[in-house]
């Protein structure tokens, strides 16, 4: 699988075996160093002018545990591609552009931080975004991605996307962990609307599940719930590591773990070196390693020969129905035979590279 950053600068790849990032600690500070240090040599004039139309505010949950553990890698890498990044945390840090929540620490009170994260950003930033983009500290992010999906959507419609789940008796609600988006409208109503009165939501209690919370809540807005998905249904929110989706399913203990009884789109389309649209938007569970890696391998390396995604006007294709067509069937298939030697080329380029470091 190949994924496609949206500007002139980006073809990438995918490793399918993640025993290949067991990296040195020299080998880790090189990719620190690369990710500063190679955006004079390509242009990026289309995500330039796609981050004046569509402006991202990037609202990243973290803790004073987090801070130089985690919450600092997502700044030095896809953090700085928000039109706006901000980290609601409890405690203040010189190093971030934090917020302080009065709210205590503790899984319990993700409910609670949810709340008065977006009563903040309503109450100060109102009018200077279109979208907030929510993920946690371990998310991995591609704004440019997230920006070229949102083109077609208008953010005064109450609006949110991101990957869909679904468990007995709740309704569809989206994975925190792979990040979620709000239109500037949906906000407004969350916070004009929802957390003023228990009609819509349960403002009060503790829970850890702010996830489901919050798709409790949009569900009796009628905040609709975009199907993120591409034109060939492949998905651009991921709820686990790049290293996890990028396996093929190779037993059935996959299908047994909680994300999967949870997943509301239960296909193999999450698995393997075609999992995932080339417009990827987040993955989840990435180390600040890991975050350092895919940056650089995202935004500065780009093969000889091969071609970014057309920096057109043109808006990304909708998601197709339920069930595939016979063509799109046989497009996936062509195109996943093509993918394939990309996926072994970079996977012995690294097993060289370990070998060398050894």
């Amino acid at each position: 699988m190949a994924i496609l950053v949206v500007t002139h600068i980006t073809v990438s790849w995918k490793l399918s075996d993640s025993s290949l990032y067991e990296t040195s600690e020299k080998h880790q500070q090189t990719l620190i160093s690369l990710a500063y240090s190679r955006f004079d040599d390509f242009s990026e004039y289309g995500a330039d002018e796609m981050k004046k139309k569509v402006r991202l505010l990037c609202w990243v949950m973290t803790s004073p545990k987090n801070h130089n553990l985690k919450a600092i890698h997502v700044k030095n890498t896809w953090g700085k591609r928000c039109n706006i990044l901000v980290f609601m945390t409890t405690k203040p840090d010189p190093n971030l552009p934090y917020i302080i929540l009065p709210v205590k620490d503790g899984r319990g009170q993700l409910w609670k931080k949810s709340q008065e994260a977006l009563k903040y950003i309503y109450n100060h930033y109102l009018d200077s975004f279109d979208w907030i983009l929510k993920a946690d500290d371990d998310t991995l992010f591609f704004p440019e991605n997230a920006r070229y999906l949102l083109s077609r959507y208008d953010p005064k419609e109450p609006l949110w996307m991101g990957c869909k789940m679904k468990m007995l008796h709740t309704p569809v609600f989206l994975s925190g962990g792979a990040g979620y988006i709000f239109s500037k409208q949906a906000v407004k109503i969350f916070v004009e609307e929802a957390i003023k009165d228990n009609t819509y939501c349960y403002p009060e209690i503790n829970d850890w599940a702010d996830d489901l919370q919050i798709g409790k809540c949009f569900e009796k807005l009628q905040v609709k719930l975009i199907d993120t998905r591409d034109e060939n249904a492949l998905h651009r929110f991921l709820p686990l590591s790049p290293f996890f989706h990028l396996k093929p399913l190779e037993n059935e203990e996959d299908r047994k773990s909680w994300w999967w009884s949870a997943a509301y789109y239960k296909d193999e389309t999450y698995f393997g070196g075609d999992c995932c649209s080339n417009t990827t938007i987040s993955f989840h569970y990435v180390s600040p390693e890991d975050q350092y890696l895919f940056y650089n391998v995202f935004y500065n390396i780009r093969p000889y020969g091969k071609q970014s995604l057309d920096n057109s006007e043109s808006p990304p294709k909708p998601p197709p129905d339920e069930t595939l067509t016979e063509l799109q069937f046989l497009n996936k298939e062509a195109r996943r035979s093509r993918l394939q030697s990309d996926i072994n080329f970079i996977r012995n380029i690294f097993k060289k590279h370990k070998s060398d470091g050894q």
